[in-house]
């Protein structure tokens, strides 16, 4: 669906917020507020000093994204996947973080545990 097949809807508000994504921007944003269930436009805040108001396509296309029609509403299933695969591969993910704790040190391996900036 285009920009333009939508039909424009006045906006309630423009509320803060913040991106989803886990980068280092860590991207504050300006979130137009259609209803309490649907929202239009997302801007960058010129307020995130960093980011400048600029904001990744990825995030300025949500609004559009979210309300899709044809958007998944449940995750697909795929029919092959065996609970075994799936124990066997939490097994040797756990195995490979206690691997790496013993090469850098606990404090440094935190694998998928990061939140945006590392505040450094």
């Amino acid at each position: 669906m285009a920009p333009d097949d939508i039909a424009p809807r006045p906006v309630r508000d423009i509320v803060p917020s913040v991106c989803p994504h886990d980068c280092t921007s860590t991207c504050a944003l300006e979130v137009e507020r259609l209803d309490d269930r649907t929202i239009g436009r997302v801007r960058g805040s010129q307020r995130n000093t960093y980011t400048a108001g600029v904001i990744c396509e990825k995030v300025a296309r949500y609004g559009q994204r979210i309300h899709h029609p044809d958007r998944l509403l449940q995750p697909l299933r795929n029919p092959m996947v065996r609970a075994a695969y799936i124990s066997e591969a939490a097994r040797r993910l756990e195995l490979d973080e206690r691997q790496l704790v013993q090469h850098v040190g606990a404090a440094n391996a935190e694998p998928g545990r990061r939140a945006g900036s590392p505040g450094k």
